[in-house]
């Protein structure tokens, strides 16, 4: 029997950040179609972009988007990272190194 849990924040951008980039093949799915929609349609109005470099996960739009933190440094982005292994210096924001917007992180 399925329960319905309440998703946080966190869950869900995380959810929605694995399926943008193609890794939710599998994973279990509690959205509804209207989510799933809205996801794609998010997805679809971000920008690539290219380049080894540090890239953030906007969320000034609504988009959630990965986009480039000019200027910083693999370690100082390491730093910033609350999401995936990093320092947590940013007190909340998601940051990877990688060769582009929609592509996989380089490991810390």
């Amino acid at each position: 029997m399925k329960q319905n849990h309440p998703r946080g924040v966190y869950g869900a951008l995380g959810l929605f950040a694995l399926c943008v980039f193609g890794a939710c093949v599998g994973a279990e799915d509690e959205t509804s179609s209207t989510e799933e929609s809205n996801a794609n349609l998010a997805a679809a109005a971000c920008t690539p972009h290219l380049g080894n470099q540090c890239y953030w996960m906007e969320n000034t739009s609504g988009n959630f988007c990965w986009v480039p933190r000019s200027g910083v440094s693999f370690q100082d982005c390491y730093a910033l990272d609350s999401c995936d292994g990093g320092l947590g210096h940013s007190g909340g924001g998601c940051y990877k190194w990688a060769a582009c917007s929609g592509c996989a992180r380089f490991p810390w």
